[in-house]
């Protein structure tokens, strides 16, 4: 005796466990196998590098107007010049905070909070020929 029971409610038929259709499940004419058990392999480790370097190289701090130019200087490539206001962000650099009357800007540098200034992280006269000319090695 075969029983069918109907679910109204999504509209799906479903048919009790006496089918005539298990034997042919159960035969097994195609020699299917269940399917393989997939393993996950483990996420590769990370390599933590440092942030980049940052160099100022100008600072405008006119009301209403607050903006830094600097440059990005990473290991093994050339070094990228921004120009942010104050709460702008690109890449993974945001400029958080400038103060002009003390000349400094606090940057957000992949994370990191840095207070950059002049004395410290101004241009030198090596670092700007170098960066005016990236291509260009001594």
């Amino acid at each position: 005796m075969r029983e069918w029971i109907c679910l109204l409610a999504s509209g799906t038929v479903a048919v009790a466990a006496d089918s005539p259709y298990d034997s042919i499940v159960a035969r097994n004419a195609f020699g299917l196998r269940p399917a393989p058990l997939i393993q996950s392999a483990p996420p590769p480790q990370t390599v933590w590098t440092p942030p980049p370097d940052l160099k100022i190289t100008g600072l405008v701090a006119v009301p209403p107007t607050k903006k830094v130019s600097f440059y990005v200087i990473e290991h093994g490539k050339p070094p990228k010049s921004y120009v942010l206001a104050e709460g702008e962000q690109q890449d993974d650099i945001k400029v958080v905070t400038i103060d002009g009357s003390s000349q400094t800007v606090r940057v957000k540098n992949q994370g990191v909070y840095v207070i950059l200034d002049f004395k410290t992280h101004g241009l030198s006269a090596d670092s700007n020929a170098s960066a005016a000319n990236p291509g260009q090695g001594r």
